[in-house]
């Protein structure tokens, strides 16, 4: 009746012992804890930490020495991977009672910085990972936990040095490894998030995620033959609404563009701008090949005006004027600005007037996605109200917030190879 009440699992056992608690009924604690630890190692998981540190706490209250330290030297040895977080009150007045009789245990340091920080204590969580890697400098969730808490608070150089040594430590955590890598892209440095991508893959081989990260590292450093051949030699699962990889493939197609049109190369260069508009199946598609974007036709109609070609340009304007985006956080500008160039000007001022003024705002928002975004797009919005040098320098600015865009490092480039010059401007 026991094992049925308790579901067979860890946090049914520490719940009831966390009640005989309350009644200071230790012995019953104990006893519970005690089967919770038999049942979980029975059942191949493992039992939880805090069942040995609870039940250190109730060995500590009855005066059992040695099941003290038998439980201690049992929690100590635990690889810190759960699933489910400390959340209870109670937690805390057993793990600092822990860390009174053992200050060096990592594992109790750790865990109560992650139940500090979920309370709000955040200086007292800080404190509390740090002894734990000043205890054991091979911590893994200590740093992953520090590292995380210090860019959440915008501390971001000291966070990088913990992630990044959480990365080191534990290469089959592909999502520490991305993190790590994405800070590092974001700031310029593309060989140590190279090299952190790199590390997990050999871990998961294979790896969505990774795969496209590392996609966009090479394309970051302009290899974008490299990028291209790991996106489309990859099979990717398929993705609901999430236009990342999407995304990624365009601005690279959009990049090999220009390549080719530096090249003189005319037909190669409108190959890649439809290449651009019809991914392959291979990258999971979705609804991707339904979707039409405003924003691949403007570089189309622009590539096509500087190669003479005014009809097709003029096409190309008019396929971006027919599509449904219209939202300031997607494509709506460059649906806007084909508005604007096929004759329906009233329109697109309408929806020009709100952009300006929301896009200014997301200039200046706390979210670093937004504020590259809304550089890149004022980058646009420039262009087209014919100021070229505030164009180059908001840019610029999208890349000083995240160098890794892609997007913002192709218009840039596209602006210094004049292929922007076929742009009809609105008045300054």
């Amino acid at each position: 009746m026991l094992d049925r009440a308790c579901a067979r699992h860890s946090q049914g056992y520490l719940e009831l012992a966390t009640q005989y608690f309350r009644l200071s009924a230790w012995r019953e604690a104990a006893d519970v804890l005690d089967r919770g630890t038999a049942i979980a190692r029975d059942s191949g998981g493992g039992p939880h930490p805090l069942l040995y540190y609870y039940r250190a706490y109730a060995a500590d209250r009855l005066s059992q020495t040695a099941a003290l330290r038998k439980a201690l030297d049992s929690a100590r040895l635990l690889n810190l991977n759960i699933e489910i977080f400390p959340f209870r009150r109670e937690t805390v007045a057993v793990l600092q009672r822990i860390l009174e009789i053992e200050p060096r245990d990592a594992n109790a340091s750790t865990l109560l910085g992650d139940i500090l920080y979920s309370r709000n204590r955040r200086l007292e969580a800080l404190r509390h990972w740090r002894s734990a890697i000043e205890a054991d400098a091979s911590h893994f969730p200590a740093q992953r936990d520090l590292g995380m808490a210090l860019l959440e608070a915008g501390h971001t150089d000291e966070a990088l040095v913990y992630l990044a040594r959480a990365s080191e430590l534990r290469p089959d955590q592909w999502s520490t490894a991305r993190l790590v890598a994405g800070l590092n892209a974001r700031r310029g440095n593309a060989l140590a998030a190279r090299q952190a991508l790199e590390r997990a893959l050999r871990q998961k081989p294979g790896n969505d995620a990774l795969q496209e990260n590392l996609a966009s590292v090479e394309a970051q450093t302009e290899n974008y033959d490299r990028a291209l051949s790991l996106l489309i030699g990859h099979t990717f699962e398929p993705r609901h609404q999430s236009y990342s990889l999407l995304q990624l493939y365009q601005g690279i197609r959009l990049m090999l563009a220009l390549r080719a049109l530096r090249q003189g190369e005319r037909e190669q260069t409108l190959t890649e701008i439809r290449l651009a508009r019809q991914p392959p199946a291979n990258l999971g598609v979705d609804d991707f090949t339904a979707l039409q974007s405003p924003r691949l036709f403007f570089f189309e109609a622009l590539a096509r005006q500087r190669a003479g070609d005014r009809e097709g340009s003029l096409q190309a304007w008019q396929a971006a004027a027919k599509t449904t985006d219209d939202e300031i956080e997607g494509e709506g500008l460059f649906r806007a600005i084909a508005l604007y160039q096929t004759g329906r000007k009233e329109q697109a001022e309408s929806w020009l007037k709100n952009f300006a003024a929301v896009n200014e705002q997301r200039k200046t928002d706390s979210s670093l996605d937004l504020r590259a975004q809304a550089h890149y797009l004022q980058g646009i919005y420039d262009l087209f109200r014919g100021d070229k040098e505030q164009a180059r320098r908001d840019f610029a600015g999208a890349l000083e917030v995240d160098q890794s865009f892609l997007f913002a490092r192709q218009a840039l480039a596209w602006l210094e190879a004049g292929a922007l010059d076929g742009l009809t401007s609105a008045e300054k």
